[in-house]
C-alpha cells in the first residue's frame, strides 16, 4: 500500500514540475518576444521625419538588456531546478 502512494506522489510531482516548467518556459518566450517587439520599435520611423530621441531608444536598450537577462536567468534556474527535482524523486 505504500508503495502504491510513492507512485501516485511521483506522479503528481512530475506532473505538477511539468507544469511549472512549461509555465517558465512560456514566460521566458515572453520576455525575449517583448524584447523583441521593443527591438522593431526603435526602429520606427514615422512618416519618414521623426525617430524615436536617442535618450528614448537608449532607454529602449536598458529594458532590453533587462528583459534580455531576465529571460536567460529564469530559463537556466528552471533548468537547474527542474533537473535537481527530477533526481530527487527518483531516488524515492
Amino acid at each position: 500500500m505504500l508503495y502504491d502512494g510513492q507512485a501516485k506522489f511521483h506522479k503528481s510531482t512530475t506532473t505538477t514540475l511539468k507544469f511549472v516548467v512549461s509555465q517558465a518556459n512560456y514566460t521566458v518566450d515572453n520576455l525575449r518576444n517583448l524584447s523583441d517587439s521593443l527591438s522593431a520599435a526603435k526602429r520606427i520611423d514615422i512618416a519618414q521625419s521623426f525617430l524615436l530621441p536617442p535618450n528614448v531608444q537608449t532607454q529602449i536598450n536598458e529594458i532590453q538588456g533587462k528583459l534580455n537577462s531576465s529571460a536567460t536567468d529564469l530559463a537556466i534556474k528552471t533548468t537547474d531546478n527542474a533537473a535537481k527535482i527530477k533526481k530527487l524523486l527518483n531516488r524515492v
